[in-house]
């Protein structure tokens, strides 16, 4: 079931449906991305950034490309902005017993090593 969840999340926000996505994640869930320097604690704050992140890459989507586990679920991922391919990361998710996201942790490769993954 948590990797549905997980899956519907990134669905959701690929799509720009954050009232969808919202309702997969859970009113006290902590999202802990490394891009950011705290935390993001609640729903309130979790739909605020990643509102702010969509207004400022309309284009960018999120592209699962493994997942495992259950309850506990470990996500390998990369972006694209307009079809281009960018960094790849992973993230951690855990679900509560009401079967939404109550904690996500995001961690993405540095531009640099980008950079020398696409070069030549």
């Amino acid at each position: 079931m948590s990797q549905a969840v997980v899956r519907g999340f990134f669905d959701a926000w690929n799509r720009r449906d954050m009232d969808a996505a919202m309702a997969l994640v859970a009113e006290d869930c902590v999202f802990d991305d490394h891009s950011f320097p705290a935390a993001h604690v609640g729903r309130t704050a979790i739909r605020t950034v990643l509102e702010r992140l969509a207004g400022r890459n309309p284009e960018l989507r999120f592209a699962i490309d493994a997942t495992t586990g259950e309850q506990d679920v470990g996500i390998l991922w990369h972006t694209s902005v307009a079809g281009q391919t960018g960094p790849r990361g992973i993230s951690y998710a855990r679900c509560n017993a009401d079967g939404q996201l109550c904690w996500l942790l995001d961690a993405q490769e540095p531009p640099e090593k980008l950079a020398s993954r696409t070069a030549g």
